[in-house]
């Protein structure tokens, strides 16, 4: 609900400012490889030296209301 009204109050900005000035879009990227050594599976038995491969992707949308607020989606 918060959000619905944050995006009303964006959308009710004067019609002289520029719109890519108002919304950013963000993101990041990881990519990772990582040794595992000496760990347990979940039932405490030992699991076998492993390598492994950890990706990660982030983005989001920023808008920026007014001069002092602003909102953030991120996933």
């Amino acid at each position: 609900m918060s959000l619905a009204c944050l995006l009303g109050t964006a959308c009710d900005l004067s019609a002289d400012e520029d719109e890519q000035s108002r919304f950013r879009l963000f993101g990041d990227f990881r990519l990772r490889l990582e040794q595992d050594w000496d760990s347990l599976q979940g039932d405490g038995i030992e699991r076998d030296d492993r390598l492994r491969l950890r990706i990660r992707l982030r983005g989001g949308v920023e808008a920026r209301i007014n001069d002092h607020w602003s909102a953030l989606v991120a996933a």
